[in-house]
């Protein structure tokens, strides 16, 4: 697996995680993660040969935060019930482009 997909599995699945616990700390985790990883180019791992450039890491947290909650909503999870937020948190991770929840 390439670095690029695997920072975009690791944030997506981190970010469900959290979020499948509570949406205030899947919010705080992402918070997080951007300023470390997106912003500060802090590797999440020491598995991988590097870390990419500011574009290519603001894309890997994007996506993958876009992917942890889409995969939160189609959750067969017993007990979740909250598919409606998921689903808002995948939404605003695609539409928020470099920015952290609007």
């Amino acid at each position: 697996m390439a670095d690029g997909e695997f920072f975009r599995e690791q944030v997506g699945s981190f970010f469900a995680f959290f979020a499948g616990r509570s949406l205030a700390g899947g919010r705080a985790w992402a918070v997080l993660s951007w300023q470390e990883f997106a912003v500060g180019g802090q590797a999440p791992t020491f598995a991988v040969g590097g870390v990419p450039g500011p574009e290519e890491r603001a894309r890997a947290w994007r996506e993958g935060l876009g992917a942890g909650g889409r995969a939160l909503a189609g959750s067969a999870r017993p007990g979740l019930g909250r598919p409606a937020q998921a689903k808002d948190y995948a939404k605003q991770a695609s539409a928020s482009g470099t920015a952290v929840f609007a």
